[in-house]
């Protein structure tokens, strides 16, 4: 797609999160990942039942988002993402 386009916005979609690295070294700009998903989900669910007030919440689940749903400069395993 790039050599066709190379302002082309890649999105991908992945069930683990093991294959987004693989996914970013093809090129892929934006990934999510169904396992994140799940874990974002899950979390959330803790943290309300936990009596979390909905502003700890967003600010939980916006910091897991940007783990579980990684641009391709955030790659599994690095600090940065």
């Amino acid at each position: 797609m790039r050599e066709l386009n190379p302002k082309i916005r890649i999105i991908a979609r992945t069930t683990y999160l093991s294959e987004q690295n693989e996914l970013a070294d093809a090129g892929a700009d934006d990934i999510f990942s169904d396992e994140g998903e799940m874990a974002l989900s899950v979390t959330e669910l803790i943290l309300r039942e936990s009596g979390a007030t909905p502003e700890q919440i967003d600010r939980r689940s916006a910091a897991a988002s940007t783990r579980a749903c990684t641009g391709a400069s955030a790659r599994v395993g690095d600090e940065r993402g």
